[in-house]
């Protein structure tokens, strides 16, 4: 499934099953491209609930638009989230990378918008 995400399905994706989980815990979105726009644009995730970015090639700067911080995902060690949500691809290859570095529970965006699609 290529991660474009329609509006309707943002908005569905982060109010049913993102944002459930900041209630009880640490959340960390790996990608900061084109799907996290569409999240917080169309979705209504809020800047102010995303615990933790992750970027490979952005890592260590600030996000230009959400002057969020950018990490490196070696810093996961360090932060330990609960969950890491791949926003990304290849998301098969991220998800390895994030249990590699001792996260259990990593969550694909292509999984979530199926989910919602049903």
């Amino acid at each position: 499934m290529s991660l474009n995400i329609e509006d309707k399905y943002a908005i569905k994706v982060v109010k049913q099953k993102i944002n459930p989980l900041f209630e009880r815990q640490k959340v960390a979105f790996w990608g900061i491209g084109n799907v996290l726009d569409i999240l917080i644009s169309k979705g209504n995730l809020k800047i102010s609930d995303i615990n933790f970015l992750i970027d490979t090639k952005y890592g260590d700067t600030l996000h230009p638009s959400y002057k969020i911080r950018i990490h490196q995902p070696e810093i996961l060690r360090i932060y330990e989230p609960n969950i890491v949500i791949v926003l990304s691809q290849p998301e098969e290859k991220i998800a390895k990378r994030a249990n590699n570095f001792g996260v259990r529970h990593v969550l694909r965006i292509s999984e979530l918008v199926e989910q919602v699609m049903i």
